[in-house]
């Protein structure tokens, strides 16, 4: 029996867990047409990964979800994993280079029905049954789970989720206006989130995320709010936005990790959840006074997104890459120099949308 089919027999051991827990809570959010439901098993783990998503909240009574993600905490429920899985998991995490591939892929952990894969760093490992239309997510601590993933939580699932309707989970922050939305791209420290943060409050400007969207390609090309959080490196990003002290949830761990603060806890109001794109933007730090823009070709714009989209998360769609290309192809694509007076960065990105 390889992994897959171990799993996949578990996983009827979970749902009796789930059925015997007297903490379980459900929260269904809605992106697009599509609605998916989360069930925490304890109220800690809401507590910790609903403040993230928030704004996709919707009351659910009388759809079926397209998916159901299944979350729970070993810690919390003082369980320990079936001793066959326990000690596979604890060679991986060991040996991780003869278990997993680089984004903790698990050898023979894709199948027609199941996709899996494994953290080793924090113990959590991810289960998207394609079949069944769930997804399981065990967490060996709660309380051990880095801010990054707290700012975005269970995003492997979510990824897996886009792919398997056709769209994508791109690596990108996204403002705009009501009517049209430009998509920023580029490595950690490029940039999006002080373009994005610049934006929030603006009177003609919306928030859609900071650091991950989806982007749904046919018919039109669209860009959904993901998560709604914002994460900024250190005392320098601070300094300049520093109304965010009073919002941050890491307060006592800067410098150790980056600041996290959450927009609906700050700005509601600036949140779209979804918007029309024009425009792809690739932001570049030069410690000049004024922010500049001007036109790109493509293919940058593919550089600048494509490596973190493609290569940052487990068990990428060959078909990804060639989605993108056609995506940026159809979009115009513009280089946007950040100046350090960063009030000027609404209008720039209010200028670029004015001429898609």
């Amino acid at each position: 029996m390889n992994l897959a089919d171990l799993l996949s027999c578990f996983q009827e051991k979970w749902e009796l867990l789930f059925s015997q827990s007297r903490t379980i809570s459900s929260i269904s959010y809605q992106i697009g047409s599509q609605i998916v439901n989360l069930h925490f098993s304890h109220q800690r783990l809401k507590e910790r990964l609903e403040p993230a998503q928030v704004h996709l909240m919707i009351k659910n009574k009388h759809h079926e979800p397209d998916l159901s993600i299944y979350l729970w905490d070993l810690a919390t429920h003082q369980q320990e994993l079936p001793y066959v899985l326990k000690e596979w998991f604890k060679k991986a995490a060991s040996q991780p280079q003869n278990y997993l591939g680089p984004n903790g892929e698990l050898q023979g952990g894709h199948t027609k029905e199941l996709i899996i894969s494994f953290n080793p760093g924090n113990g959590t490992f991810y289960i998207y049954n394609k079949i069944q239309n769930n997804a399981w997510v065990i967490f060996k601590n709660i309380e051990l789970i880095p801010y990054y993933d707290i700012g975005a939580p269970v995003r492997v699932i979510w990824h897996w989720f886009a792919q398997e309707h056709n769209n994508l989970l791109i690596h990108a922050g996204a403002i705009g206006t009501v009517e049209k939305g430009i998509l920023l791209v580029g490595k950690g420290g490029s940039g999006k989130s002080t373009s994005t943060l610049a934006c929030v409050n603006h009177p003609k400007l919306r928030y859609l995320g900071d650091d991950y969207c989806i982007v749904s390609p046919e018919p039109k090309i669209v860009i959904y709010s993901l998560f709604n959080s914002v994460k900024l490196v250190g005392s320098a990003d601070l300094k300049r936005f520093p109304y965010l002290e009073n919002h941050l949830t890491n307060l006592d761990k800067i410098g150790e990790e980056k600041a996290l603060a959450f927009v609906n806890h700050f700005a509601p109001e600036s949140i779209q959840n979804s918007v029309s794109m024009r425009a792809i933007g690739v932001p570049k730090i030069t410690g000049l006074p004024e922010t500049t823009w001007f036109r790109i070709p493509a293919s940058k714009a593919l550089l600048a997104l494509a490596p973190s989209s493609l290569f940052q998360l487990p068990y990428s769609s060959p078909k990804k890459f060639k989605i993108l290309s056609q995506i940026i192809n159809k979009i115009p694509c513009y280089q946007i120099n950040l100046g350090t007076d960063i009030s000027k960065i609404p209008n720039t990105i209010l200028e670029i949308l004015e001429v898609c």
